[in-house]
């Protein structure tokens, strides 16, 4: 499976929709150009032993997705 494809965005998707959490389309672009980005500076800082395209998307994205529902949302926090 490849960072970015149909296949690894329904993975995330999927994965999050378990979490009663609804990503669209430009929020997965967004975790596939971090995921490319993480692979790429990886090689150069070993930031990771994690490097498997399937296990990138399951234990960097949707492990830190599942906390999500736990964190209060400030939404005027940062509104001038």
């Amino acid at each position: 499976m490849q960072i970015g494809s149909k296949e690894w965005s329904d993975l995330i998707i999927d994965g999050a929709r378990s979490f009663d959490i609804e990503l669209n389309d430009d929020q997965t672009a967004k975790f596939a150009a971090h995921a490319r980005e993480l692979i790429l500076w990886n090689k150069t800082f070993n930031l990771t032993a994690i490097t498997d395209p399937v296990e990138v998307a399951l234990k960097h994205f949707l492990d830190s997705l599942a906390a999500a529902r736990f964190i209060p949302v400030f939404p005027n926090l940062f509104s001038g």
